[in-house]
């Protein structure tokens, strides 16, 4: 108890550490756009409580999340409560706390700002209050319906979980009493108790307003193995980071939860036939057997404190008389936790909706949790044969601790890790005044965040489709896009690892390049297809990379091809520092049909904002155009800005362009 305790304090502490420190992210922005609505009937559960803490203690971080902190601290508590009433002061209690809290998606839910938290804490509260009832004959019918009421207001998906446990609870007592031939005991559990559970358990979630929509999301089956992976391999540790193992865990964690609930199934079925057998033998003396306070739950009679609290005959001896208190109340989780993924099968298949992604689905680690812990002790108390099932159940159980262990983090939430360093990134534009932000679009929903907590309202985002363009901006990117920008010459300020992306500014080369072009005559805004860092002094359009080399009037496909039309005044950017003796070469189409609407044509040719030279066209198709360049026109730190014109153009009668010709390669010759 001692070891839970502190370990659940731990935890605890973590939650609060993250919700205080860690980067708002997109999966919770839904929180603080209908923090900030005024529109009350579009405000979700969370939320206004969210919109309450933040009136009473001012917008942060925190704040928005402190509901669901709160909901991990009643998370925590009935776990400890729950796992205490199950298996009393025994090792089972740590065993079954540390599968139930240190699944770090569990632990995520504890201090993101969602209501998954409070809704996984609210129905292991009416499970607790439940057990409490089938264990110790002590009614708590307003607790128990009104506490998974509120779950399910908080997450709807909880409303599979829950009517799976009421459904188990009340119909079990009911074919107890029945199997028992005391009808009238069925009908006063009924009236007095089962109805009064059933109706406050509605009244609570009508009281709350419920999400807006039934969201249609993935496949049940797809969302399973999604969940059943991401709990194995939330975060690549020693065990799950080589690429050969991670893809075997995939499979294995598949299997295995298959298996546990194949597992659940078998004993359930066991455990009904012993029950079924054992009322079948004392339908007599014992179907008088009830609490003075008249509770007719009988199938939770012949108990016996064992040395620790708990009470705990042998799982699979009955002794004539009904199951005893493992057993019971594993065949009620067990039942639960089957009907809740049977429900979860056939749900869709009438209403057409689905809440099966891996963040709808993970209500369902708790229970199947609390499950694996009450299969295991009851497997050691039977048979030889239970008991080697149950060493090999152990080994999993140990190896998705350590597993668990080895991916315990601070730094983000799983799913939106891309938004792990966007407080930092924020913190760092208000210290240096950025007016303009280039920022990839999963980014958005955490920028806006912190625009308005630190009410930057003179930033504004660029959107991240036009990340490309070269501009003088702050960029967050992710990695692997930043790496693709080198054409732009941007310097990178910071890499968040966790989030893999990097804030990066322009760079100074980049800057001064800009000036230049300014002063060779470059006018006009350059496209996101260009690139102001050009090293080569060579251009051919059938290779890649051509395209960053046209800053204006040129088609700036980015697959290579055989040719490029130009426009009115194409302008393409080189590297040619100067040098002697150095020429000027260009390969050109003028296709037929141009020249028949045009006539002869003469090209002039520019380079760095003066005249190189000309060439008369008096025929089409192929031309070349080659001239010895002064050193004059070039400059010491390579810039060289090459623009054409022609002095007669074709006017296409789509669209009004003025073409050209077709460029194919040029560059700067030795």
């Amino acid at each position: 108890m001692i070891a839970s305790l502190v370990l659940l304090t731990v935890l605890f502490a973590a939650n609060i550490y993250r919700a205080a420190t860690q980067s708002m992210t997109g999966g919770e922005a839904p929180a603080f756009r209908q923090f900030v609505t005024t529109v009350d009937s579009q405000v979700d559960s969370h939320a206004r409580l969210s919109r309450l803490a933040v009136r009473a203690f001012g917008l942060s971080e925190f704040t928005l999340r402190l509901p669901a902190v709160v909901g991990g601290w009643l998370y925590f508590g009935a776990i400890f409560f729950l796992s205490r009433l199950l298996f009393g002061n025994s090792v089972w209690l740590l065993v079954a706390v540390a599968l139930s809290t240190l699944n770090p998606l569990v632990l995520d839910y504890c201090s993101a700002a969602q209501g998954f938290g409070l809704g996984m804490a609210l129905w292991m509260l009416g499970a607790y209050f439940c057990a409490r009832w089938a264990a110790d004959r002590k009614p708590v019918p307003i607790a128990a319906g009104a506490t998974l009421g509120l779950a399910v207001a908080f997450d709807f998906s909880q409303i599979f979980a829950v009517a799976a446990l009421e459904i188990t609870f009340v119909a079990g007592v009911v074919f107890d009493r029945l199997m028992a031939k005391d009808r009238r005991g069925a009908t006063r559990f009924v009236v007095r108790d089962a109805l009064p559970f059933c109706l406050v358990s509605v009244t609570a979630l009508l009281w709350v307003p419920l999400h807006r929509g039934l969201p249609s999301l993935s496949r049940f089956r797809d969302g399973l193995k999604s969940l059943a992976n991401a709990f194995v391999l939330y975060d690549p540790a020693f065990l799950t980071s080589w690429g050969s193992v991670r893809r075997f865990l995939e499979r294995l964690s598949w299997l295995l939860l298959v298996a546990l609930l194949v597992a659940l199934a078998i004993a359930a079925v066991r455990l009904g036939r012993q029950w079924f057998r054992a009322r079948s033998q004392s339908r007599g003396p014992l179907a008088d057997a009830r609490g003075s306070e008249g509770s007719e739950t009988s199938w939770a009679s012949a108990l016996s404190p064992d040395r620790e609290g708990a009470v705990g005959l042998s799982g699979h001896q009955t002794e004539g008389l009904l199951l005893d208190r493992t057993g019971r109340l594993l065949l009620i989780f067990s039942a639960t936790v089957l009907l809740t993924f049977l429900l979860l099968w056939i749900e869709p298949k009438i209403a057409r909706h689905g809440y099966f992604t891996l963040h709808g689905l993970v209500f369902t680690l708790p229970m199947i949790s609390v499950a694996f812990a009450l299969w295991l002790r009851w497997s050691f108390e039977g048979t030889r044969y239970d008991r080697a099932v149950a060493f090999a159940g152990t080994a999993v159980a140990c190896s998705l601790l350590v597993a668990y262990a080895l991916q315990f983090q601070t730094r983000s939430y799983f799913g939106w890790e891309f938004d792990a360093g966007t407080k930092s990134v924020m913190q760092e534009v208000q210290r240096r005044h950025s007016v303009a932000l280039v920022a990839e679009r999963p980014l958005k929903e955490s920028l806006d965040f912190y625009r308005r907590l630190y009410e930057m309202d003179w930033m504004w985002q660029v959107p991240g489709d036009i990340a490309d363009c070269p501009a003088d901006h702050h960029y967050y990117l992710f990695e692997e896009h930043f790496d693709r920008l080198s054409g732009l010459g941007l310097h990178q300020i910071s890499r968040d690892k966790a989030a893999r992306t990097v804030f990066a500014e322009f760079g100074i080369e980049a800057r001064r390049r800009l000036a230049v072009l300014g002063e060779v005559g470059f006018s006009g805004v350059l496209p996101c297809t260009a690139g102001i860092m050009a090293q080569t002094s060579w251009i051919d359009v059938s290779r890649a990379g051509a395209a960053r080399h046209f800053l204006r009037d040129v088609d700036a496909r980015p697959d290579p091809d055989r040719w490029r039309w130009t426009y009115k005044r194409p302008a393409m950017l080189f590297h040619a520092p100067r040098r002697t003796p150095l020429r000027f070469k260009m390969d050109f189409l003028i296709p037929s049909e141009t020249f028949r609407r045009t006539g002869p044509l003469r090209l002039t040719v520019w380079v760095n904002g003066k005249q190189l030279g000309q060439r008369f066209c008096d025929s089409p198709e192929h031309q070349t155009f080659e001239q010895i360049v002064p050193p004059e026109l070039l400059r010491d730190d390579g810039v060289a800005l090459v623009e054409t014109t022609l002095d007669k153009y074709c006017v296409s009668p789509l669209d009004g362009q003025k073409l050209g010709y077709l460029f194919v390669r040029g560059g700067f010759l030795h």
